[in-house]
């Protein structure tokens, strides 16, 4: 069957996605986005938005239709994502731009389907949640900003230490069931908010927070042994740290007040014999009388700069 170009073929947008793009090609030809795919023989009206999905078309097809050569049509579409990886990708409208949409009705680009994505490329303005949350403070929503640009730099870079931190970052809070799996691209402005904060939060202190959380909760202790068994050497370091730093988190403002409410000196942790010796070095250098917070500080530089007696643990990085 010989394919005729289409009559009419508006050119497509900067950084539109394709499924946008030949909406807006069966608006101006008077059709059905279903009945144009019928037309490109595309299958059961499915439009590739994926690089995979083109290996399932014909392509030659499409591209006679349409006037465009395969590379700009490639171009339109979204990378592939392997099964490991970080799903910062969305297959779906989370986010859209409403003065876009305005000057252009029914268009979507290709960067409004990226996690890191805040602000719209082609205009400059912020990217709406199709679900917004007006509960979300300006020093959270500053951090995602930060934690989005991260996300971003590590991809682009193909950071994938950085990305495996990402990763796990997002387990640990689906595992507090602070957030979903796919948060990150979820239409829920508070959790994909939560998310990209604690990604910016992580990379600069990355076992300060998670410390904290062991510290008061015995149950989430053991909930991250199960989930990483494999890092339990590091976890059990993490355990001693957070003894030697809780009584410093009671210091603090309001965490401090809801510390020493719960009686977090109870968690029930068992200090490993690195930490009882980086606190016996303490007392022994600078007295017994010492204010705490100078013997918590020279504890923890004895804690990180000193061996083991036995042996020395490999440091491990589980943030």
């Amino acid at each position: 069957m010989t394919i005729k170009l289409l009559p009419r073929r508006p050119p497509p947008l900067c950084d539109e996605l394709l499924s946008s793009w030949l909406t807006r090609l069966a608006q101006a030809n008077h059709c059905s986005t279903e009945e144009l795919c019928g037309y490109l023989g595309l299958q059961r009206g499915r439009v590739p938005d994926r690089s995979s999905d083109l290996e399932q078309v014909c392509v030659d097809r499409l591209c006679a239709a349409v006037g465009r050569k395969r590379t700009e049509i490639a171009a339109m579409t979204l990378p592939n994502l392997s099964a490991r990886s970080l799903n910062y990708l969305a297959t779906h409208d989370f986010q859209t731009c409403t003065y876009c949409q305005e000057q252009t009705p029914d268009l979507v680009l290709r960067h409004w389907r990226f996690a890191w994505s805040t602000n719209c490329e082609s205009c400059g303005r912020s990217l709406v949640s199709t679900c917004p949350h007006a509960g979300i403070s300006k020093r959270m929503k500053a951090r995602a900003v930060q934690g989005a640009k991260r996300l971003a730099s590590a991809v682009v870079s193909g950071d994938q230490q950085s990305l495996h931190q990402f990763r796990q970052t997002s387990d640990l809070l689906r595992l507090w069931k602070l957030a979903d799996a796919d948060a990150l691209i979820s239409e829920n402005q508070a959790q994909r908010t939560i998310v990209l904060a604690a990604i910016e939060l992580g990379s600069k202190h990355p076992l300060l927070r998670t410390a904290y959380r062991v510290a008061r909760n015995n149950r989430a202790a053991r909930s991250l042994l199960r989930t990483f068994p494999r890092q339990s050497e590091a976890l059990e370091n993490l355990q001693s740290w957070a003894r030697l730093h809780e009584y410093r988190y009671a210091d603090q403002g309001a965490i401090g007040r809801r510390a020493r409410t719960r009686g977090l000196g109870t968690t029930g942790l068992v200090p490993s014999e690195r930490a009882l010796h980086a606190a016996r070095r303490a007392i022994e250098e600078l007295g017994s009388n010492t204010d705490r917070h100078a013997l918590l500080l020279r504890a923890q530089e004895i804690w990180q700069t000193e061996p083991l007696i036995r042996r020395s643990p490999k440091p491990v990085d589980i943030s």
